[in-house]
C-alpha cells in the first residue's frame, strides 16, 4: 500500500468514525466483497476503497441499516459497501452497482 492509498484507507475510516453510527465500525464498511478476498475467485484483488468524492453516497445506505439494526435488534452484514467498475464487472455486477 502506498502512502497516497494509506491516507484514504485512514481518511475514509475517519469519516466512517465521524457518522456516528451505532452498530458499524470502519472496519465494516472496508469490507471489499468475498470474491474480492478470495484467491480463484473472477475479482480477486480487483476491489478497491471508495474514492473521497464518492464517501457521501454511503452515509443513506448505512444510515438506514444502522437504524435496521437498532430496531431489530438484529446483525445486518456488509457485503461490500462499495465497488470499483472493474470489480463490478469481474463479478457480474449489475452496471450502476459501482456508483
Amino acid at each position: 500500500m502506498n502512502i497516497t492509498e494509506l491516507e484514504r484507507v485512514e481518511g475514509f475510516a475517519a469519516f466512517c468514525e465521524g457518522l456516528n453510527l451505532l452498530h458499524f465500525s470502519p472496519l465494516e464498511l472496508r469490507n471489499k466483497g468475498k470474491a474480492h478476498e478470495t484467491p480463484g475467485y473472477r475479482g480477486f484483488g480487483l476491489n478497491a476503497d471508495p474514492p473521497p468524492e464518492l464517501w457521501p453516497n454511503v452515509i443513506p445506505a448505512i444510515t438506514m441499516a444502522d437504524r435496521m439494526r437498532e430496531h431489530f435488534g438484529r446483525p445486518v452484514v456488509i457485503l461490500s459497501a462499495y465497488r470499483n467498475a472493474v470489480y463490478n464487472a469481474a463479478i457480474g455486477g449489475a452496471p450502476s452497482a459501482s456508483t
